[in-house]
């Protein structure tokens, strides 16, 4: 459902990024380790709709979790966000509990 509303926001025209959560949160904690947290987090708001596949496989350390919560808290200011899970919504606390 998320790939078809993708494509259709691209054919009106809209930006839409698609990427895994696991390749996001890598991307997001490098950017953090170089001190450039913000920037990476801003380079992706070019993107007025980004797809966030499979937030469920998100392994769960703290710092994982920290910086898609980050992430999340930024994106709900600056643009839409569509995430996709394996779980029922009713499990997505334990992605951001730490074990």
């Amino acid at each position: 459902m998320a790939a078809a509303l993708g494509l259709h926001l691209i054919e009106q025209g809209i930006r839409v990024k698609w990427i895994s959560a696991t390749a996001l949160v890598q991307l997001l904690q490098q950017a953090k380790k170089e001190l450039d947290l913000m920037s990476a987090m801003t380079r992706l708001d070019k993107y007025r709709v980004l797809i966030v596949d499979d937030i469920g496989y998100v392994k769960k350390t703290d710092s994982e979790t920290q910086v898609l919560f980050d992430f999340i808290a930024h994106r709900y200011e600056s643009g839409s966000l569509i995430i996709t899970s394996n779980q029922p919504f009713s499990q997505w606390d334990q992605i951001f509990l730490t074990p």
